[in-house]
């Protein structure tokens, strides 16, 4: 269930950290929620690939020098994997910061008519 923006009007600084708190759960559920099938879809694909490959080697479908050849691309799509998971952590920091500013900025408008972040307030 999605926070409502509209609607949060904090009587109390324990209101306020209480919504603050649904807000930033809220979208913390949905951002993993979206990425979470793309993680393991990559995860899944560089371990399908690994296996085949020590299958592949096992059964003397491929050489040995193909099989290392094949393993260190394994190794640097890992890395690209690894290297773009960083790249997300940031961007779900980024949302988290966003989504607090948002709420805080929905709180002092609904309370106060003042628009205090109109870049996240509408």
């Amino acid at each position: 269930m999605s926070f409502d923006f509209e609607n949060f009007k904090p009587g109390s600084v324990d209101d306020l950290f209480k919504g603050l708190g649904a807000a930033l759960a809220s979208e913390a559920q949905t951002w993993f929620a979206k990425t979470r099938e793309q993680m393991t879809g990559y995860l899944k694909s560089i371990s399908e690939a690994v296996i085949q490959t020590q299958i592949d080697y096992a059964a003397n479908r491929i050489s040995k020098r193909n099989a290392e050849f094949l393993m260190r691309s394994h190794k640097r799509a890992m890395k690209v994997y690894l290297n773009g998971l960083k790249y997300e952590t940031f961007e779900f920091r980024q949302t988290i910061l966003d989504t607090a500013v948002r709420a805080l900025g929905y709180a002092v408008r609904n309370l106060t008519g003042l628009n205090i972040a109109p870049q996240f307030v509408r």
